[in-house]
């Protein structure tokens, strides 16, 4: 069988994750509502809800549905109610709910996943049977966390709070949910609002959404004109990179590392804009850049609030793995396999054995039999409810294409494509274009936002695992000093880009930070040989000290970065890179 990843990482991966850290104050309300709404007087579960009252007079009553499956709202309610929402809170309540078993409303847990989360410290082997263990510990009881199950709780907290009609604002899983509310209840909906929505027919437990995007979105990334030009095609340098380091390893990193980079891609422009000069450097066999990025992007697979037990008792039923969740599990394996090696074209450039690891689906094959809830109904063709779509331009869980398929089930939808964003568009964008658009959507404003403009991103520049390899400064100083001098100029752009997420350890060694507009470098170290220390400021400057094999001295930096100083002794006139 193939290698798996972790369940963490799995999850960071698929599901569509706020990135807030806050805890909401306001005081929330609990109700509860059949286990199983087909059997109201039968067992009951709780789901809660913060309402906050819109501060004037109220145009409607905006409900909140975050993604997943499994991740909660109410956690968020304080950063969302004054980030992506706060031009509403004027004019509309604002309902944040968190879905049956996450957050506040009834955790799902068991005795292999206490807290909701497994251990990350579990084999495969190992990992498989803590899922069928909690799953078998849920009993029967897990088959009544379905999307359907999630959209009639919607409606218990629309009738709590009593509302006639309601605004459902869904993101990502979430939005799948009120999809699902829409085709169930259209004479309950004011307005519906999807952002970087799932599937109403299921989530895509396959991973085929990311490839009919890919190449798109990765030509996008490398921006500005030239990007291709300097560091390859992208999807070129995916299908290289992935195919040798399939068939040798790099620092302990395979191919399904290059595919968990890609599809982690869409959430954090820092990893799209690093990724083809990453690439480029696996492929000539130097293993610093991947590392770091492997690195980074691996530190945020814990750090969520996401229930896992949720997310499986959704995705291991709902899903579009290749057999049916009401089957013994003995014969998945098998089936998964042979999916794969029968659809090897539909996942490149990556080979079937980079895919494998990454997909919910794999760590679904031991997820006990359970029935899977009947589809909603299809969408009400004369409601003439009015939907608006957000997608991410760079998004591959959720992709452009894939959200106009979803915005033609919704007669008269409006879909804003915004640039320079990928999943969880109201959260991520870099402008306020998505939050005008949904502004102007629900206050019925004769405008209309500007998303197609590009926001200047700095794609990386190539890395050099030697000096030699460094281009000379132009000049008529030495041929080490003027290496030495660009590869100052190439460490300082590199700490820029990375000084914000640090502290961060640097591709070769050291580390940076940036912190109240200083940026400070311990060793910091791009081009082999080439450390730098020292503290620059964005609006004054700074000095550094260059030491290691190449040239050493002391240079005066500047905030365009600009240098001059001593380098061997030799004068250093240093005019940046273009």
């Amino acid at each position: 069988m193939f290698r798996e990843k972790s369940l963490a990482l799995v999850v960071t991966l698929c599901a569509g994750l706020l990135s807030f850290a806050s805890v909401a104050s306001a005081e929330v309300t609990t109700i509860s509502v059949p286990l199983d709404h087909a059997a109201p007087g039968g067992p009951q579960t709780q789901v809660a809800y913060d309402r906050r009252p819109a501060r004037g007079e109220r145009r409607g009553t905006i409900v909140f549905l975050s993604g997943g499956p499994g991740e909660p709202a109410i956690r968020f309610a304080d950063d969302l109610a004054s980030g992506p929402l706060r031009a509403l809170r004027q004019q509309f309540d604002l309902v944040f709910v968190d879905q049956r078993g996450t957050g506040r409303s009834a955790p799902l847990r068991c005795a292999t996943a206490p807290n909701g989360r497994f251990s990350t410290d579990l084999s495969a082997e190992r990992l498989q049977a803590a899922i069928a263990a909690c799953a078998t510990e849920l009993g029967s009881e897990r088959r009544h966390y379905s999307t359907m199950a999630t959209a009639l709780d919607v409606e218990a907290v629309r009738e709590a709070i009593g509302m006639e009609r309601i605004i459902p604002l869904g993101v990502s899983y979430g939005a799948q949910v009120a999809a699902e509310y829409a085709r169930r209840f259209p004479d309950r909906l004011q307005a519906l609002v999807l952002d970087s929505a799932s599937p109403v027919e299921g989530l895509d437990t396959m991973s085929l959404a990311p490839q009919t995007a890919l190449a798109r979105v990765f030509r996008e990334a490398c921006f500005p004109p030239g990007c291709s030009d300097l560091l390859g095609e992208p999807v070129t340098l995916i299908a290289e990179s992935a195919d040798r380091l399939r068939r040798r390893p790099l620092a302990g990193l395979g191919a399904e590392d290059v595919h968990a980079l890609v599809l982690a891609s869409d959430t954090d422009p820092l990893l799209r804009t690093d990724i083809p000069a990453t690439l480029q450097a696996a492929i000539g066999r130097d293993a610093g850049p991947l590392r770091r990025l492997a690195r980074y992007a691996g530190g945020g697979s814990g750090r969520t609030q996401l229930n896992e037990v949720r997310f499986l008792a959704t995705a291991c039923v709902e899903g579009n793995q290749p057999w049916d969740p009401d089957t013994d599990p003995a014969g998945r394996e098998a089936a998964l396999e042979g999916y794969l090696r029968a659809n090897r074209a539909a996942y490149a450039p990556f080979p079937i054995e980079a895919v494998a690891p990454n997909l919910t689906a794999t760590q679904c094959l031991s997820w006990p039999a359970t029935p899977r809830a009947p589809l909603p109904p299809a969408f009400d063709q004369g409601s003439g409810v009015p939907t608006l779509v957000l997608a991410g331009r760079e998004d591959l869980r959720t992709p452009l294409e894939s959200q106009r398929g979803i915005a033609a089930q919704f007669p008269g939808a409006t879909v804003r494509a915004v640039a320079d964003v990928g999943h969880s568009v109201l959260v991520n964008e870099a402008t306020d274009c998505a939050r005008d658009s949904l502004r102007a959507f629900l206050l019925f404003l004769d405008v209309t936002p500007r998303c197609d403009r590009r926001v200047e991103t700095d794609i990386a520049l190539p890395y050099f695992d030697a000096l030699r390899e460094v281009p000379r400064a132009r000049g008529r100083l030495s041929e080490r000093v003027e290496r030495t001098a660009t590869a100052v100029n190439l460490t300082m752009v590199d700490a820029l880009r990375w000084g914000p997420v640090g502290p961060m350890r640097g591709v070769r060694g050291g580390r940076v930070r940036l912190g109240d507009e200083t940026l400070v470098l311990r060793r910091y170290e791009l081009v082999p040989g080439v450390v730098v220390s020292g503290t620059w400021h964005v609006e004054r400057g700074g000095r550094v000290t260059v030491t290691g094999r190449g040239a050493t001295g002391v240079l005066r930096v500047r905030p365009s970065l600009r240098m001059t100083g001593r380098l061997d002794g030799e004068t250093v006139r240093y005019q940046p890179l273009g």
